[in-house]
């Protein structure tokens, strides 16, 4: 199931890195609960999602400012 939503997501290395952190953590038995581990798995996800949005935002700001600088130039 963890593994599909990677694939799924088409996730960054962060969350990939996660992902094997957490499987580590379950194997020495750290993490008792699967549930537990594939909420934090999903937690990640959404954490990249949001941080690949705020840089989109941000990246349109820049044009959107770039293109007014322009007008106000002209």
């Amino acid at each position: 199931m963890l593994l599909f939503v990677l694939l799924d997501y088409h996730c960054s290395k962060l969350v990939e890195l996660r992902f094997a952190l957490l499987l580590e953590l379950i194997v020495i038995g750290l993490i008792e609960s699967y549930q537990l581990a594939e909420y934090a798995v999903y937690s990640a996800v959404i954490e990249d999602q949001l941080f690949k949005i705020k840089k989109l935002i941000r990246i349109e700001k820049q044009k959107v400012a770039h293109i007014n600088e322009d007008k106000v130039a002209n």
